[in-house]
């Protein structure tokens, strides 16, 4: 008997969650180290990142306040890229406010319409990072997550299309790195149910990194999972 195919709605609160999280993770530690390196160097027009709440201060505080928080740095930037320009940095920076908002909103509160309204938003802030730099991978993959939640299942389909033959191809020709890996283990596992295609990806990753790197510890993470997963694959449509 055929086994039962997952639609991508059905994903929140089962695997996406965690799968989404960790490729946010691996990609914002690239991308604000970036942001970072800039600074240094006295990159001119990025706004200047708000101080980190100290451990002590997190203990502290409510949902509310962490709601207050986020809406006021998206406020913030927001009107830093209509007074002047969108640069990538600012718009990773505004595309992790919104990933935070939407994730305390859904641990929290009862508000699906604003986190659709949100989703929204963050799908085309990422839209806009494929327009100025249409050869990074990280934002389509996350494209195909919020399309997925979005229910937009043609855009989702040709997304996935579009990874598949990237990373493929970078693959063959010897270029990929092991972020590039990561990146298409989690959409041959998710997406195209080759699991153990996206197995070998991690298993070159966890050879070829130190045990340190955090997409060494991403891959571990998510080959453990597929190892003690018996979830169908997603249908994109």
């Amino acid at each position: 008997m055929a086994r039962r195919v997952m639609k991508a709605k059905d994903l929140k609160k089962q695997r996406w969650a965690a799968v989404v999280a960790a490729v946010l993770a691996v990609g914002m530690i690239l991308s604000l180290l970036g942001a970072f390196i800039g600074s240094l160097f006295g990159a001119a027009g990025d706004p200047a990142p708000q101080p980190q709440l100290q451990p002590e201060e997190v203990v502290q505080q409510e949902p509310e306040d962490f709601l207050l928080r986020y809406e006021t740095e998206i406020e913030r930037l927001e009107a830093y890229i209509e007074e002047y320009e969108a640069t990538p940095a600012v718009l990773l920076e505004l595309a992790e406010n919104y990933h935070y908002l939407i994730a305390v909103r859904q641990m929290f509160f009862d508000d699906p319409a604003a986190d659709l309204d949100d989703q929204r938003k963050l799908a085309s802030i990422y839209e806009e990072l494929i327009e100025l730099e249409p050869e990074n991978p990280y934002y389509r993959l996350e494209l195909v997550y919020l399309y997925s939640q979005l229910e937009e299942q043609e855009l989702v389909a040709a997304e996935v299309e579009y990874l598949y033959f990237y990373f493929a191809e970078a693959v063959e020709e010897g270029t990929a790195d092991s972020l590039d890996r990561y990146y298409f283990a989690v959409l041959l596992g998710e997406f195209l149910g080759e699991r153990e295609a996206a197995e070998e990806q991690l298993l070159i990753i966890l050879e070829e990194e130190g045990e340190d790197e955090p997409v060494f510890q991403e891959a571990q993470a998510y080959l453990q999972y597929l190892e003690n997963s018996d979830i169908a694959p997603v249908d994109p449509e």
